[in-house]
């Protein structure tokens, strides 16, 4: 029996899915939890028969109950028995078996790994679709498209049967993945009914999936979710405010502006205007983004005084007050440490699990390779054994000999060691006084004036210097003497301080490459080298002298280390706002591709749609069919568009495209699509108020925790 046991203990230990390193435990104590956890979830559910709690609701008479049960816990009651009867499915053996077989199956590492590829993948075609595709494109897209849309599918039938629709509904992500699988399936059927192109939107939700196997975007969504909810009355009182001002602009100036709308250049009405709610809800959104000058002029022009007080008043309460509070409060349930240490989840540990087990496979492989190629080496080595024999007794005659001669050394370094010891107490000393004399104030005085005025001879150095010989001579040698300066206190640091210490130091890597910038430019001067192009683009690095004094203020080197420190938790929430602006860059790929072409004559001034409808006859007239600068032809232009329309630089443009937008080749009409305005303001909303504020929260986090330490 103990040579079968041994014979079952190797062939674990052979197992690639087995971690030979455990001793008392062979198993890995990884696929024990996993096997646990994927138990769990396939067992997630209780048969009626087992359920004690429900029975509370069906109001069993006691000999103590005295009141009759009410008409509406009677429905209750009622219900929750119609739930257990339908929505628990137990119903046999049999049954139970087959979804435990379903759960181990779809509960498994490996499938949850397959179901993250398939999501990532299922982006990055979605991301592939632009304007004026070939046909080889839009039907490889569609192809994966429909293959996606089954895997979900298929994913969300096995687990509503791995976990009956009772407990499988009582989970949020599977109520999500259900209504994202149900919308698919519903844009399939509906794919040729023209007008209902907008349920391709919903296709995007699929990206939020990933959230279940990426901590950050999950803490990130659940953070949103707590932080709108306790922030509901703050949302609602910002909302308010909006209405008012806009009703109110509305009210007070919507008729100045029909009334002397031949003020305005060429008769025509502005885009920005109060003659109803919309328009008005636009102008008092835009004064909350900060621009509002432009619009008050127009104001003023048709009306009076009276528009000044108006926005300022919206300028004050609704962008200084209510929306900065609400972006504080908003912000401050998020810290650096949240979002460089992300939380543990089951479905992370579960890819985890299915990356360890592939290493363990690869290692497995590699040992057994390993193995095979020692075996033949041994081979090799005890054909050559007996030839080798002679030379190990020469070669132990040669040991014998190099001892003799090394306990001989011994000695001779041991009668040194009286002045080699003089040689280092006084080369610590020297290191120690240079060391003292490093940190002297008057010092530390003296390299920072330095410092300061090699900055200040570098911004003397303009485009005007060469006719300044004078100022150009005292620049030059005052160059020279800052660099031999800048080097000397380098030595003095390398005695002090040591090679090893020196050079661990990431201050003293900027000084040390900042002096080798200016040194090397000293150089190439003096053998006449410097009119060379690479050493005067080097020249240019001479810039970075003022970062020298960063490493001798303390206040400074805190704001530094805090912007390194933030590097991790800025790199996390990067990520999160590129999949962010991905949803709605894809969604505006699909909402205005290829839709910002106009027609335009010679002075590049757009022609009206009545006098040219379409782009056949814009070619027809010799007119120009011309696209806009910023468009959303592919999520690369759209990227662009929506940086633009985040920071409010050049955003109205785009915004004025989008809403004059029309079908493909169709020359635009102003203000026809105009409920698009609804898509930046969510954008404005979620992907700069939000998202972008969210740097200035971890930098001025990291900050006070560097403030702390120091």
């Amino acid at each position: 029996s103990a040579d079968l046991g041994e014979e079952q203990r190797s062939k674990l230990q052979d197992n690639p899915f087995i971690d030979s390193g455990q001793v008392q435990n062979i198993v890995n104590m990884k696929d024990v939890m996993a096997l646990n956890d994927i138990i769990e979830q396939s067992h997630g559910r209780q048969s009626r028969q087992s359920e004690q709690a429900v029975s509370v609701y069906y109001f069993q008479q006691t000999e103590e109950d005295e009141e009759e049960p009410t008409f509406k816990e009677k429905m209750i009651a009622a219900f929750l028995r119609g739930i257990d009867i339908f929505c628990v499915w137990d119903c046999c053996w049999c049954w139970l078996k087959f979804q435990n077989w379903v759960g181990l199956l779809v509960f498994d590492p490996f499938v949850e790994l397959f179901i993250t590829l398939c999501i990532v993948v299922n982006t990055l075609f979605m991301a592939l679709d632009h304007h004026d595709m070939n046909p080889e494109m839009d039907a490889a897209l569609k192809s994966g498209n429909y293959f996606f849309t089954a895997t979900f599918g298929i994913e969300a039938t096995l687990k509503l049967i791995a976990m009956s629709p009772k407990f499988y509904f009582q989970e949020g992500w599977n109520i999500f993945d259900f209504i994202i699988v149900a919308l698919s399936l519903l844009e399939l059927g509906l794919e040729g009914v023209q007008g209902l192109s907008v349920l391709r939107s919903f296709r995007l939700l699929r990206v939020f999936k990933l959230a279940k196997s990426w901590p950050t975007l999950n803490l990130l969504i659940s953070i949103m979710g707590r932080t709108m909810g306790a922030l509901g009355n703050l949302t609602f009182v910002l909302c308010i405010i909006i209405f008012i001002f806009a009703v109110m602009g509305m009210q007070l100036f919507g008729k100045n502006y029909f009334d002397n709308v031949d003020k305005f250049p060429g008769g025509e009405m502005p885009r920005w205007n109060f003659i109803n709610f919309m328009h008005s809800f636009m102008i008092v959104f835009r004064v909350l983004c900060g621009e509002w000058i432009e619009s008050m002029w127009d104001c003023m022009l048709v009306g009076d005084w009276s528009c000044i007080p108006f926005f300022l008043a919206t300028v004050v309460i609704g962008n200084l007050v209510v929306l900065n509070l609400f972006l504080a409060l908003l912000l401050s349930n998020f810290g650096s440490s949240n979002l460089s240490a992300p939380t543990a989840d089951s479905d992370t540990n579960k890819i985890a699990e299915a990356f360890d087990r592939i290493s363990r496979f690869i290692n497995w492989i590699k040992a057994n390779v390993r193995n095979v190629i020692k075996m033949i080496t041994n081979k090799l080595t005890n054909q050559i054994s007996d030839q080798t024999t002679h030379s190990n007794r020469e070669l132990d005659l040669d040991l014998g000999a190099d001892e003799i001669l090394a306990d001989g050394g011994h000695v001779f370094r041991d009668k040194k060691s009286p002045n080699t010891q003089l040689e280092m107490a006084i080369g610590d000393g020297m290191e120690f006084t240079i060391h003292g004399d490093l940190k002297n104030k008057y010092f530390e005085t003296a390299v920072i004036t330095m410092i300061l005025l090699s900055s200040m001879a570098l911004a003397l150095e303009d485009v005007h210097l060469q006719s300044r010989p004078i100022l150009q001579d005292i620049l030059y040698y005052m160059d020279r003497i800052f660099t031999v300066i800048f080097f000397l206190e380098m030595l003095i640091k390398w005695l002090a301080l040591g090679f090893a210490k020196y050079f661990t130091n990431a201050w003293c890597w900027l000084d040390f490459v900042i002096v080798m910038v200016s040194l090397i430019n000293f150089v190439a001067s003096l053998v006449g080298a410097g009119g060379i192009q690479a050493f005067k683009t080097m020249r240019t690095l001479r810039a970075l002298r003022p970062l020298r004094a960063m490493s001798r203020m303390q206040g400074m080197r805190v704001v530094v280390n805090a912007l390194v420190q933030a590097i991790p938790s800025i790199f996390n929430v990067l990520l999160v706002c590129l999949i962010f602006w991905l949803i709605f860059a894809i969604m505006g790929v699909q909402l205005f591709a290829g839709k910002y072409f106009k027609c335009v004559d010679a002075n590049k001034t757009t022609l009206s749609h009545e006098i040219i409808p379409d782009r056949n006859a814009c070619i027809a007239e010799n007119y120009t069919w011309e696209n806009s600068p910023m468009n959303f032809d592919h999520v690369g232009k759209a990227y662009l568009c929506l940086f633009q329309v985040a920071t409010f630089k050049g955003w109205i443009q785009i915004m004025n495209d989008a809403i004059d937008s029309r079908e493909i080749n169709k020359q635009p009409i102003r203000e026809t699509n105009i409920y698009m305005y609804l898509y930046f303001v969510f954008f404005i909303i979620f992907g700069s108020f939000f998202t972008l504020n969210l740097f200035i929260g971890v930098i001025i986090d990291n900050f006070n925790e560097q403030k702390k330490k120091a």
